[in-house]
């Protein structure tokens, strides 16, 4: 999966604007231990991308609504009868988000 950042490609840019800021640091000590950590801190690798997408409703009467996943396909059926019930936020399916995103 791809990394969220990668350090390499900030690296020179991150050491030229630490080594500005701390120009008061002869021995560029500090600047030093700043660089330090940023060269420690691990690239963050398990990022999913977010899928979104909408419920469309297919039908509704009186008892249900029927409605299917944008993405997917995946079909739900929600109860009427009682109170309306409201659409989950994600499909159980594929995990899409169900923010109406995603629309072309």
């Amino acid at each position: 999966m791809k990394a969220l950042y990668d350090n390499d490609s900030y690296r020179e840019e991150f050491i030229e604007a630490v080594y500005e800021l701390l120009e008061d640091d002869p021995t560029r000590d500090r600047a030093n231990q700043i660089i330090d950590l940023f060269d420690s801190a691990p690239e963050i690798e398990d990022v999913a991308q977010v899928v979104h997408s909408r419920w469309i409703l297919d039908s509704s009467d009186e008892y249900a609504s029927h409605y299917h996943c944008g993405k997917c396909g995946e079909e739900i059926d929600l109860c009427n009868e009682i109170y309306t019930e409201p659409t989950p936020n994600y499909c159980p399916n594929c995990g899409a988000k169900m923010d109406g995103g995603g629309e072309k």
